[in-house]
């Protein structure tokens, strides 16, 4: 992780052992290489993660983005499984009457909503994914069946390409050949 993500939480992380990573650099841990590179969101030392196994998969974590930003979009165009945020629904944000209009802006600018990321796999293809995971679901201003009905309405020739990260449990990720 980041030397500074890490300092500012550093009471949380308990015993462990820490790699720091500087931006684009590649750390190997046995037969995977991980990078992690920015985000857009409106604190210091977000990002998001490549994994690649040696002849295998590539897995691209994206959390944390008010856009898909050209450098996003180049990781996420190697990727084989993606797990993606989708905070928001656009109507359901701007009908919920908890946010103020401050808030609201902030959320627009900071994390990506089910429009962006639905736009963004049409242009890129939705194809070239084993898997798409959305995850980052705000309780408040999207739900899973509004962001999987999307989805599966724009493609559906992939419905079974889409999941939906748990909202509150653990994630258990399990790669099978093909």
């Amino acid at each position: 992780m980041n030397e500074l993500s890490y300092r500012r939480k550093e009471s949380k992380m308990g015993r462990c052992d820490v790699e720091f990573m500087v931006t684009s650099q590649e750390v190997t841990i046995e037969d995977l290489t991980i990078k992690h590179f920015s985000t857009r969101h409106d604190v210091k030392m977000s990002f998001g993660y490549s994994v690649s196994q040696e002849d295998g998969p590539t897995f691209v974590y994206i959390t944390d983005s008010g856009l898909i930003t050209p450098l996003i979009a180049h990781y996420l165009s190697k990727a084989d499984m993606i797990l993606i945020e989708t905070d928001y629904d656009v109507k359901l944000l701007d009908d919920y009457d908890g946010y103020d209009d401050y808030l609201k802006n902030r959320i627009m600018n900071t994390h990506l909503s089910n429009g962006q990321v639905m736009k963004f796999l049409e242009s890129n293809g939705v194809g070239m994914y084993q898997h798409v995971t959305f995850a980052h679901l705000s309780p408040r201003t999207n739900t899973p069946s509004t962001i999987l009905t999307l989805a599966q309405d724009c493609f559906p020739d992939h419905k079974d390409t889409f999941l939906i990260a748990p909202l509150q449990e653990e994630v258990e990720v399990i790669c099978q050949d093909q």
